[in-house]
């Protein structure tokens, strides 16, 4: 929970950035590529992630565990919570 609400701070923190600097940052826009990298184990913050894309105009890049995440949700939550207890850090498809 305290990452999520972590991302959703620095999210809404970038998007204040950008709202005060619409000006500035439109005219870099052409200059600079933009790309909001996502995880979503549940699809809430891959929404968060398409709304932020959409607002800045950006590209957007799904992380896929390789071995992806299946079964019930109670199977995929002890899964998680066993990686995490033994520092296990699941590797990713490349993007």
């Amino acid at each position: 929970m305290k990452k999520i609400f972590l991302f959703l701070c620095f999210g809404l923190l970038m998007a204040s950035c950008f709202n005060e600097k619409k000006e500035e940052t439109t005219s870099k826009a052409s200059q600079s590529k933009v790309l909001v990298l996502y995880y979503s184990q549940s699809s809430n913050t891959k929404a968060v992630a398409e709304e932020f894309a959409t607002k800045l105009g950006a590209d957007i890049e799904a992380i896929l565990p390789a071995e992806p995440y299946e079964g019930s949700y109670q199977e995929i939550i002890e899964r998680s919570v066993k990686e995490r207890e033994l520092g296990v850090l699941p590797e990713v498809n490349p993007i």
